[in-house]
C-alpha cells in the first residue's frame, strides 16, 4: 500500500496521468466510499443483532417490494391451502345435489311428453361435460339437446350483422343447398318448429318444452317427493330457471362424521353454520342444439403467443380440437337463451330491431363455445407446469366476491367472462407470468381496465364485446371495490386474508404468521 501511495503521489505519474488518471482516482475514491459504507451497514446490523433490534428503521423501495411479495406469497398460500379446497368442496356438494334433481326431473318430463320424446333426446345418454355447465359456486347450466338431425346438415346457422343478426347470436335455417325434396323432408320432420322461412325457432320449442318439465315437476311433488317440494320453476322465455333450496347442515353431516375436527373449531362454526342453514341454487334449463362444422365468423387462435417456446403449446391444443371436430364430438353449441339488454346494447341499432320484433326474436339462438373452452383452459393452466395458477387465481376472485358486501353486483362476472379475460391475459402477456402472485394482480388490474373501458372482445367472435351486456351500474360498483382491494393491499397485504374470509376485520394478525413472513 505504501509503495503504490508514493507512486501514485510522484510528478511523473501526476504529468502523465491528464484526465485518465484523474477518472481512475475519482472511481477507486467512490470505491473506497461504498467499501466504507458497506462496512458500516454491517456494524450496524452486528449492533442490532446484539442488542436483540433486528427492526430495519430504513428500506428501499426494492427492499419494501420483495417483503411484499414475500408476504403475498404467503397469504396466497395460506388461502390456497385452507379457503380454496373448501370453495371446491362446497360446488362438488351443489353440483351433485343439482345433477341429481335436474336428471330425475327431465328423465320423467321426455318419458312423459310425447312431443318432448319426439324432438329431445333423452337427458340419460347425454354426457356430464356437454349437458352441464358451472358459472358460480351456485349457479349452473343444464342443456337439454334437440335429436340430431336425420339429414346430415339439415340446418345452417346464419350471422353477421349483415343479415340483421346481433353479435354472438344466430338464426338456424334450413339448409338453402338442400334439393326441393329434401327440404321437404325436414320441414315434415320438424312440423311447426319452423317458421314459413325456413328458421328452427326456439319460441316454437319452448312451450311444449316447459309444459312437459312443470308437469314432470307437479307430478312428482304430488307424489311426495322430499327433494323436488324445495324446487321452484321460473318461466323465462325461452328457457327455464330452477330455484332449488337446499340445508347445508344436513349435507355436511355425512363429511363431519368422517372429518375429525376440534370441539373448540366446531363451537366457532355454529354460528356460520346457522346463517348458511339454507341456501338457494340456480339451474338454468336450456334448449341446445349441438353444432359439428366451425360456423361462420368464428376465429379460431391458440390462447398463448405465437412465439417459442408458447407456440408448440398452442398448437397442440388446436390440432386436439380439430382432432376432436373430426372424431364427430361437438365443439360448439346454439343455446335458447333470453335477450337481456343492458342500456349500452339498447342503444345498438341491430339490437333494438332484434328485440322489437317479436318474430326475429323467436328464430334467435345464442352461440356456445364452451367445449372448446375447456380446451383452451386446459392448455393454459398446463403452462410451464401450471405457473401462474390461472384456475386458483378464478377460485381466489369467487372467495372475495362471496365475502364482499355487493354480491349481486358482480353476479355478471360468471365462469364464461372470467375465463375469457384469462384468455387475453395469456395471449398477451404469457412471458411476464412468472409467479401465482404476478398472475393474480395481473387479473386483477386487467379486469379494471376492461372494466373501465367496457370492453372485452370475445375469444373467439371479434364483433362481439362481452362487456356490453354487463350494466354500467355493476360495472361501477365493480371498478370501485377492485380500485378499493387494490389500494387497500398496497397499504397492507394481510387484508387479503380478509377480503377472502380467512380473517376478521378486527382480528389482529397471528403472531407465528408475523414472524414467517420476517423470516
Amino acid at each position: 500500500m505504501i509503495a503504490s501511495r508514493r507512486a501514485s503521489d510522484s510528478p511523473s505519474s501526476r504529468k502523465s496521468s491528464g484526465r485518465g488518471g484523474s477518472f481512475i482516482f475519482r472511481s477507486a475514491a467512490i470505491s473506497q466510499v461504498r467499501h466504507q459504507e458497506r462496512l458500516h451497514g454491517y456494524w450496524t446490523q452486528l449492533m442490532q443483532s446484539l442488542l436483540g433490534n433486528t427492526t430495519v428503521t430504513q428500506t428501499t423501495p426494492k427492499v419494501r417490494a420483495e417483503k411484499r411479495q414475500i408476504e403475498l406469497n404467503v397469504y396466497l398460500d395460506q388461502i390456497v391451502s385452507e379457503k380454496v379446497p373448501e370453495l371446491e368442496r362446497q360446488e362438488r356438494r351443489n353440483f351433485e345435489k343439482v345433477q341429481a334433481i335436474t336428471n330425475r326431473l327431465l328423465t320423467v318430463a321426455w318419458r312423459g311428453n310425447r312431443r318432448c320424446n319426439a324432438y329431445f333426446e333423452d337427458p340419460g345418454l347425454a354426457t356430464q361435460v356437454e349437458t352441464y355447465q358451472a358459472l358460480d359456486v351456485d349457479t349452473f347450466d343444464c342443456r337439454m339437446f334437440v335429436k340430431g338431425f336425420e339429414i346430415p346438415g339439415s340446418f345452417q346457422p346464419i350471422s353477421g350483422l349483415n343479415h340483421d343478426v346481433p353479435p354472438g347470436y344466430a338464426f338456424f335455417c334450413v339448409n338453402e343447398r338442400f334439393t326441393r325434396g329434401e327440404k321437404i323432408s325436414v320441414r315434415t320432420a320438424w312440423q311447426d318448429c319452423i317458421d314459413g322461412d325456413g328458421f328452427l325457432m326456439p319460441g316454437a320449442i319452448y312451450p311444449f318444452f316447459a309444459k312437459a318439465i312443470k308437469d314432470a315437476l307437479q307430478y312428482l311433488q304430488d307424489k311426495g317427493d322430499k327433494d323436488m317440494k324445495k324446487v321452484l320453476m321460473i318461466e323465462t322465455k325461452p328457457s327455464l330457471v330452477l330455484k332449488i333450496l337446499t340445508d347445508e347442515k344436513e349435507e355436511k353431516e355425512g363429511e363431519d362424521k368422517n372429518n375429525t375436527t376440534s370441539k373448540s373449531k366446531e363451537s366457532d362454526s355454529d354460528e356460520e353454520e346457522e346463517k348458511e342453514e339454507k341456501k338457494e341454487l340456480t339451474v338454468n334449463i336450456v334448449i341446445a342444439c349441438k353444432g359439428y362444422n366451425w360456423p361462420q365468423g368464428a376465429t379460431i387462435q391458440q390462447p398463448l403467443p405465437k412465439q417459442k417456446p408458447y407456440c408448440e403449446l398452442g398448437r397442440q391444443c388446436l390440432a386436439d380440437i380439430d382432432d376432436a371436430m373430426s372424431d364427430g364430438a361437438s365443439m360448439w353449441y346454439l343455446e335458447a337463451r333470453p335477450v337481456s339488454l343492458s342500456k349500452t346494447l339498447q342503444n345498438s341499432r341491430c339490437h333494438a330491431n332484434v328485440s322489437r320484433n317479436p318474430v326475429k326474436c323467436s328464430r334467435l339462438w345464442k352461440f356456445c363455445f364452451a367445449p372448446v373452452e375447456d380446451h383452451f383452459f386446459k392448455t393454459i393452466c398446463s403452462f410451464r407446469g401450471g405457473v401462474g395458477a390461472p384456475a386458483t387465481v378464478i377460485r381466489v376472485l369467487q372467495l372475495m366476491i362471496a365475502n364482499g358486501e355487493v354480491q349481486n353486483s358482480w353476479k355478471p362476472l360468471n365462469q364464461h367472462v372470467l375465463r375469457t379475460l384469462m384468455f387475453w391475459q395469456f395471449k398477451k402477456h404469457a412471458a411476464k407470468i412468472k409467479t401465482f402472485p404476478e398472475c393474480f394482480f395481473m387479473f386483477l388490474g386487467l379486469l379494471q381496465q376492461c372494466l373501465q373501458g367496457m370492453s372485452c372482445p370475445h375469444f373467439l367472435l371479434p364483433n362481439l364485446n362481452i362487456m356490453e351486456s354487463i350494466d354500467s351500474s355493476c360495472a361501477n360498483v365493480m371498478k370501485q371495490e377492485i380500485a378499493k382491494i387494490l389500494e387497500s393491499l398496497e397499504q397492507d397485504t394481510t387484508n387479503l386474508l380478509i377480503y377472502t374470509g380467512i380473517k376478521q376485520r378486527d382480528e389482529e394478525p397471528d403472531q407465528e404468521q408475523g414472524e414467517t413472513v420476517n423470516q
